[in-house]
């Protein structure tokens, strides 16, 4: 499919934007718009293939946007790529590119480096965002923020869903050093306690109600108004649960569950 062209006040960006053939659902007014946003070194065709489409299959309109040479500017300290030399400011591509399709309700899915880019959004533009899976990404440590750009905005209680492998072999499901290519990213929380510091940002006090889904797969959930969950992959690498792309680099792929289906329960779509 080819690529639509945004112009924004840096440069001219590029997404996809997939609408559902003949899918009243994804027409009507208060129907949330799924923002796909890729990991390191992909593209919105690749993770349209590395994710074999599925979240398309929720009847909703899916927007893949481009990130600049293959990343977007998260919110790590530590990111030795081309989008951090040039201060790309991808905040303001993601909230006015939705603005322009009409997007009323967004729930922003990331993938490794889109994942950090989802922690920005919900940190830099609270409440643009309806709710936020991130998927082999967790928050950076201090020491590895990068300070705002503009004053920073009280927090915005969002529905949030994690998931991580716990043999991932470049985002540590334990925490510490982040990288990929051999180029460190700084380091992050592990993975519990990044979904922690959100379910407390959201207002949780009690400890999460936890279960087993699968063999090799358990869900951690705190509830509230604007609940939590990690899923934690046991032995899965840096993967998107029930994708059929099989990397060695990444690890483990995990087949007990299929995100689309985590994500359309969670939030109920």
């Amino acid at each position: 499919m080819p690529r639509s062209e945004f112009p924004t006040a840096q440069r001219t960006r590029t997404y996809q934007l997939i609408s559902p053939e003949a899918s009243a659902r994804a027409g009507a007014e208060d129907a949330p718009v799924l923002l796909l946003v890729h990991g390191s070194q992909q593209s919105s065709t690749v993770f349209r293939a590395f994710t074999d489409r599925m979240f398309e299959g929720l009847g909703l309109r899916a927007l893949y946007p481009d990130g600049v040479a293959h990343h977007f500017n998260d919110m790590r300290a530590h990111l030795p790529e081309r989008t951090r030399e040039e201060g790309v400011d991808d905040v303001d591509f993601l909230t006015s590119l939705c603005s322009h399709i009409g997007a009323r309700r967004v729930i922003g899915l990331g993938f490794s480096n889109g994942g950090h880019m989802i922690l920005r959004l919900l940190r830099d533009a609270p409440g643009f965002l309806a709710g936020g899976a991130i998927f082999a990404a967790s928050r950076p440590a201090e020491g590895n923020i990068l300070p705002p750009t503009e004053p920073p905005a009280p927090w915005h209680p969002t529905p949030l869903l994690f998931c991580h492998g716990t043999a991932d072999p470049l985002a540590p499901y334990g925490g510490g050093l982040a990288g990929v290519g051999g180029r460190s990213r700084g380091e992050c929380l592990p993975a519990r306690e990044s979904a922690e510091f959100y379910a407390r940002a959201n207002g949780a006090t009690g400890a999460p109600a936890e279960r087993r889904v699968g063999e090799n797969v358990s869900v951690a959930r705190w509830e509230g108004a604007a609940p939590v969950e990690l899923w934690t992959l046991e032995g899965a690498g840096h993967v998107i649960p029930g994708q059929s792309a099989r990397l060695p680099v990444l690890g483990e792929p995990c087949s007990e569950v299929r995100a689309d289906r985590m994500v359309a329960e969670f939030f109920g779509l």
